[in-house]
């Protein structure tokens, strides 16, 4: 396992200061949260938002579309009473693995 897929899966509880500073970066790069959806697990949509605009984490590591689709469901896996069998955890990578073949953010 990769030092990035060791990242992917290691979600910070939801007091951590890293959400704070993903809130910050989803700012500076204006991101909208969770587009066309409710804001149900908003920092998870910002942090996406984040990984899928730069293809980086906001440390600068390189992230593909896979591994920050896979975090996306991972964090709200990790908020979700139901854990990974959330069906808005799946429905939401779903949306985000299929709208990534006809949509591209990131920035060169």
């Amino acid at each position: 396992m990769c030092k990035t897929d060791r990242w992917v899966s290691n979600v910070p509880p939801a007091d951590d200061i890293y959400w704070f500073q993903v809130r910050l970066v989803a700012d500076l790069l204006q991101s909208d949260g969770c587009t066309g959806v409710a804001e149900i697990y908003q920092d998870s949509c910002l942090e996406h938002d984040i990984h899928w605009r730069t293809g980086a984490t906001i440390f600068g590591v390189p992230l593909t579309t896979a591994q920050a689709n896979r975090r996306f469901r991972l964090v709200i896996q990790s908020r979700s009473r139901l854990g990974r069998f959330s069906p808005l955890s799946w429905w939401r990578y779903a949306g985000v693995t299929f709208g990534a073949l006809f949509i591209s953010h990131k920035t060169k």
